[in-house]
């Protein structure tokens, strides 16, 4: 009998898809995910053992707000909730 917790993240968004000369700055720049899992498994694991991404040809032109994903987790954690999955971005052309 193994006991469980859970555990809040605070995770960098990677933006893929992105255009040359674009730039794109998310607020806030870390966006907060709540995982599940054993306490053993939870200790072992580090911001960079997941992979959070928001895909650029995803983002609503109309809207300033995207959502993000997570691409990679642990395989013994289950993502509960990401807070703020849909956050605000400012998109420059240069």
């Amino acid at each position: 009998v193994e006991r469980f917790s859970e555990k809040m993240y605070e995770l960098p968004v990677r933006f893929i898809n992105v255009p040359h000369g674009v730039s794109i700055k998310p607020f806030p720049e870390k966006i907060e995910v709540l995982c599940k899992g054993s306490l053993t498994d939870l200790k072992k694991i580090t911001d960079t053992d997941f992979d959070l991404i928001c895909d650029y040809n995803k983002i609503d032109s109309t809207s300033t707000f995207v959502k993000t994903e997570i691409k990679n987790k642990p395989n013994k954690i289950e993502v509960i909730k990401i807070n703020d999955d849909n956050f605000q971005v400012l998109i420059r052309k240069k």
